[in-house]
């Protein structure tokens, strides 16, 4: 297997992912101002009632990349075992359809619809997995052709057809087959491995640790049951969602240590710790400060509506950078670990090891998280009758809840490989950030909100692409290291 390519692998997948913003922005775009809030909100709850699966996939996900990672071709283990396990992920998704179901006023058509993305979402994860252990940036590949069908898809269906709920989930249904297909076509050379039996045993006999990395999200999840069950109400829910949405945008900096975690499972070191990081924030900053000041251009083009969004907005532009963090230090705390190859390894070990603490601060956190949420709506949103101020209280459930354990996994992080803070780089992120605000300041007047959502939406491209070029080139001019590197990409290119 050839070696994985630090820096470059992060960048290709974070441009491509980038550039999947475009896409996913316009279909999301169709989409809202295609559904009503009520509409937008059921198809939210069946999102999140496909997520109360998804634990079930790091079942044979977790191990293919530590196993590719190694050097051991699972491939065909992997894409076929992920369907095993779809099997018991099919009977939870009924049992939570059935909560929703019995709570809204909801056809049981679109949970049944839904359901089609179950075995194609855990195939998908087998085959990113394999991907990510060796080849990463070609997840992105099949990503972004994916993400073009879909507004391939889209275009004759929602804005020719004006098209319905269902029609929406047929085309997310279709996008994943195109992605599936893709994922298969790039890694048909490691699906031609015997299918071993041994493996898949031994994979199911620990399972109980990849389940248990899964499961602080599955709590996670539970946020959205919660605040169904008090509020009786989808719009909340599509308010919150369309902020979220938004503020997700951030997260996509993560891609930039795709390759980190099988790096580090190789031996890596401090210095390629510190290098993701520089490249972390090299475009972390610009990406929350560009979403801080845009929040209320991006919000309107979702729809007219959404603009009461922005105060839960404006709280999760910081929960964002902090979840980016919250994952990057997932990367050392689990890839300096290698408990699990022993064959005959104890549950107390693993049980001891720094697997299991992932684990343990990622369920305490989303523990922590909905005891919170739940209180606050308890007692607050009783005496609140719109849906910003409860959009704008589940947001602050999120920071808070989330601030302690990013700061504790980045404690623990540095003392198991210790690595320095890039305060030098970060003085000439932030100088390049204010050449960046300040331009936006100035073009941001000139834009109509009285004009029509094409038109604004180029508006706003025009914006993006404004401030994007200052910061860089800002950086470019007083950063030697962002030059190296841009001269680096530019010889990959051309070789």
């Amino acid at each position: 297997m050839e070696p994985i390519r630090l820096r470059y692998s992060g960048i290709v997948v974070f441009l491509s992912k980038f550039l999947s913003l475009l896409t996913g922005l316009i279909f999301t775009v169709i989409v809202t101002n295609r559904l009503t809030e009520a509409d937008f909100g059921i198809w939210q709850v069946i999102q999140t009632t496909q997520g109360y699966t998804i634990f079930l996939i790091p079942i044979v996900s977790y191990w293919t990349v530590r196993y590719f990672s190694r050097g051991t071709n699972v491939g065909r283990t992997s894409a076929i075992g992920s369907l095993i396990v779809a099997i018991p992920a099919t009977g939870i998704y009924f049992i939570a359809t059935s909560f929703f179901i019995g709570t809204l006023d909801v056809s049981i058509f679109y949970f049944l619809l839904g359901w089609f993305q179950i075995p194609l979402s855990f195939m998908i994860g087998s085959l990113e997995s394999t991907t990510q252990g060796t080849k990463p940036q070609r997840m992105s590949y099949a990503f972004i052709i994916s993400e073009v069908a879909k507004i391939i898809f889209a275009v004759p269906l929602l804005v020719v057809l004006d098209q319905g709920l269902d029609v929406i989930i047929t085309i997310v249904i279709a996008t994943q087959i195109v992605q599936m297909l893709m994922l298969v076509m790039y890694n048909r050379d490691y699906l031609k491995e015997e299918f071993n039996y041994q493996i898949m045993k031994h994979w199911l006999k620990i399972s109980w640790m990849p389940i248990l990395t899964a499961v602080p999200g599955l709590i996670y999840t539970f946020d959205v049951a919660i605040v169904t069950y008090i509020t009786k109400s989808t719009e909340v829910i599509a308010f919150y969602k369309a902020a979220f949405l938004i503020a997700n945008l951030i997260t996509y900096a993560q891609f930039l240590g795709i390759a980190l975690y099988p790096k580090i499972m190789k031996g890596g070191t401090s210095e390629d710790i510190e290098s993701i990081l520089k490249l972390l924030l090299m475009f972390l900053i610009p990406l929350a400060i560009g979403t801080y000041f845009l929040s209320e251009h991006l919000l309107f083009l979702l729809k007219n509506s959404y603009l009461e969004s922005f105060m839960a907005l404006q709280i999760l532009i910081p929960s964002s950078i902090v979840i980016v963090f919250y994952l990057f230090f997932d990367n050392i705390l689990t890839g300096t670990v290698h408990t699990e190859i022993e064959k005959n390894v104890s549950f107390k070990k693993l049980f001891k090891s720094r697997l299991f603490l992932v684990s343990k601060i990622g369920i305490s956190w989303s523990v922590a998280y909905l005891i919170l949420l739940y209180l606050l709506l308890f007692f607050i949103s009783p005496n609140i009758d719109d849906y910003s101020s409860i959009s704008a209280i589940w947001a602050i459930a999120t920071l808070i809840s989330l601030l302690p354990f990013t700061i504790y996994k980045g404690i623990i992080s540095r003392r198991i490989l210790y690595f320095h803070i890039p305060w030098n780089s970060l003085g000439k992120f932030a100088l390049s950030s204010i050449a960046m605000i300040i331009s936006l300041l100035i073009i941001m007047p000139l834009i109509d909100f009285g004009v029509s959502k094409i038109t604004f939406a180029f508006f706003i491209g025009g914006e993006i692409i404004v401030a994007t070029g200052v910061y860089f080139i800002i950086l470019y001019t007083i950063d030697k290291e962002f030059r190296s590197m841009i001269k680096s990409a530019k010889k990959a290119i051309t070789e």
